[in-house]
């Protein structure tokens, strides 16, 4: 780690200024990506170098290298490459301080940089430490996108689902035709029991994307679950003719056909579920006496 905050530093004194004292401590440093963090030499070196000139929090004010030829210029400019490489691999890693001091300089720079630790957070399951990164994306700006759909997503997964709502709310201000955004917010509806809401974003999902099978699909298994089968059959059906082999629309399909009593169309769907699913799902057998508990014959 600590490193890293050296090599910080040596990126921010310039992309392009070779300092006066650089070469007493590093010799051409480091031609290639392999000799960025494998060698000991190089890293001593410009460790030395940082801590000649760090003071108090600081760095000195450095003076150009007026001496260096044209290859070693060459040198330390892919040096600084390799360093900006480093640092945006290890945003978690490096002190909020240093960043916002000396190498992060504009709003967009400092979302940038909250945005990219908050999904480190997010994706390492470090749900509140998350939410403050993106919390100080929007601190830095009230109409980041980013920033609200992507707190609302750590919202969600945390449990705070009214709070996701909120963030998803606001993301859809800003972007009104955005799709994902209601399937993130149906989402969230259907955990906290509000069916209406979900249907309503589904409904918009396919006004704006009419064959987005999703929204039909988990259309269909809400109009189910309230007892309106030939809605839900109908939403089964678009799913159907958008993908002839979704298995699970014929499943579904099938059991709202049999609570209205088709019983024949019933079977027809799981065996069409049988045939596409076969046994991955390990529940064929089940199907299989289902069909048959109907006294048909299983097509497979």
């Amino acid at each position: 780690m600590k490193r890293y905050i050296y090599l910080v530093l040596i990126l921010l004194t310039s992309s392009c200024a070779i300092v006066e004292d650089a070469k007493t401590y590093i010799e051409k440093p480091l031609k290639t990506a392999e000799g960025l963090g494998e060698s000991i030499e190089a890293q001593t070196g410009y460790e030395a170098y940082v801590n000649m000139h760090w003071s108090n929090g600081k760095l000195a004010n450095l003076t150009i290298y007026i001496g260096a030829s044209a290859a070693e210029i060459e040198d330390m400019l892919q040096f600084n490459k390799q360093v900006r490489l480093i640092v945006e691999e290890h945003y978690e890693e490096v002190p909020e301080a240093v960043f916002l001091s000396f190498y992060l300089k504009s709003v967009e720079e400092q979302s940038a940089f909250f945005l990219q630790r908050g999904m480190n957070d997010g994706g390492a399951g470090r749900y509140n430490e998350a939410i403050e990164n993106f919390s100080k994306v929007i601190a830095l700006d009230s109409n980041s996108f980013p920033g609200y759909y992507n707190r609302a997503a750590q919202y969600n997964a945390w449990g705070k689902k009214s709070l996701a709502i909120q963030d998803y709310n606001k993301a859809l201000i800003l972007k009104p035709d955005e799709v994902s955004l209601y399937h993130n917010r149906a989402i969230t509806y259907r955990d906290i029991n509000k069916d209406e809401k979900a249907l309503q974003d589904y409904a918009r999902i396919i006004e704006l994307a009419p064959n987005d099978l999703e929204a039909y699909y988990w259309r269909g298994l809400i109009y189910d679950d309230q007892g309106k089968y030939k809605q839900a059959i109908a939403d089964y059906n678009k799913v159907i003719e958008i993908d002839p082999n979704h298995a699970n629309a014929y499943s579904k399909r099938g059991h709202a056909y049999k609570s209205l009593r088709q019983y024949r169309m019933a079977v027809n769907d799981w065996n069409a579920y049988l045939r596409i699913n076969g046994n991955q799902s390990g529940d064929a057998e089940w199907y299989r006496n289902l069909i048959r508990a109907y006294d048909y014959t299983p097509n497979y």
